[in-house]
């Protein structure tokens, strides 16, 4: 036998012994891993016993509020069973910043896993609780979304000269606790500008170009209910035509006067109260502007 044929056996047997014990290995292990495989599976619903017991534990029916039943799996199982989805329609707070204040107190002073959603083209919450939670929050948002008081303010501006009433003014506006109202009332006077010159040499082709000046009455008013009155936040401004024009560089311009009062009073409605008097420049004029507030059903 050739050195050849003798290494071709003993690398024949040597690949047959190894199969071999391969083959035994695999035999020993498929019991086990069967065994395995066989606990796996006995297990598996076990566990989904123990998930449904879980959700089927009886709870105290006479208890109303889940959290105060006497297990976790009670109150997992009451909250639950009673869970339902709710609306409610804000039916006076229509101001973005109001009906977020509300939407950040529920969260706040309710369990914090409830679910409550702002829907705000109808400014409605949707929220996710348990009939017994529901009753509070209802009940809190009830308090809250309270109609806004209403109030009247007359504003008489007087135009004094001297001892002698020249004038007398009356501005009644209607204001909403918290909310802002503005008024303007006059006429736009034109100014010259500037001229403009396209070169023709004809009486046309001069351009004069204007600019209108706003001349009269805007009052901006804000109201803030209080304990003991209203706080007013009032921006009165009055401007008017001078009777005599100024010339400037050959062209005649308006004189435009004009009196601003800004500032903060506290009124008790009923009572008539000076906001202020300016002094008209140039003349002996003076403007007192009295403020009074009543408060509207």
């Amino acid at each position: 036998m050739s050195n050849r044929q003798l290494r071709f056996r003993l690398f024949t047997f040597s690949f047959r012994a190894a199969a071999g014990v391969l083959l035994l290995a695999y035999a020993a292990f498929t019991p086990h891993r069967a065994a395995a495989q066989e606990a796996a599976s006995a297990s598996a619903p076990k566990a989904d016993a123990l998930s449904n017991d879980r959700r089927s534990v009886p709870f105290d029916p006479r208890i109303p509020d889940c959290r105060k039943q006497e297990s976790r799996a009670q109150v997992y199982s009451c909250t639950e069973a009673r869970y339902q989805t709710y609306t409610i329609t804000l039916q006076n707070v229509s101001q973005q910043n109001d009906v977020n204040e509300i939407l950040v107190a529920i969260r706040n002073m309710f369990d914090p896993s409830l679910k409550v959603f702002l829907v705000s083209s109808e400014n409605t919450f949707s929220i996710g609780t348990y009939p017994e939670e529901f009753a509070r929050i209802e009940a809190f948002v009830k308090a809250l979304d309270r109609p806004k008081k209403q109030f009247r303010i007359t504003y008489t501006l007087t135009d004094v000269d001297g001892d002698k009433r020249v004038g007398t003014e009356h501005i009644a506006l209607v204001l909403f606790d918290g909310q802002r109202t503005t008024m303007k009332q006059g006429s736009k006077i034109p100014v010259a500008t500037g001229k403009s010159d396209d070169g023709k040499g004809s009486p046309t082709s001069i351009e004069t170009q204007f600019t209108y000046l706003d001349v009269g009455i805007n009052i901006d008013s804000t109201l803030t209910v209080y304990s003991t009155g209203v706080r007013l936040r009032a921006k009165i401004e009055q401007s008017s035509v001078g009777p005599e024009p100024a010339v400037i560089a050959g062209v005649s311009e308006p004189v435009i006067r004009q009196s601003v009062l800004d500032g903060v009073s506290d009124i008790v409605p009923g009572k008539p109260i000076l906001l202020g008097s300016v002094d008209i420049t140039g003349t002996t004029h003076h403007l007192d502007i009295v403020a009074a507030v009543e408060a509207l059903p």
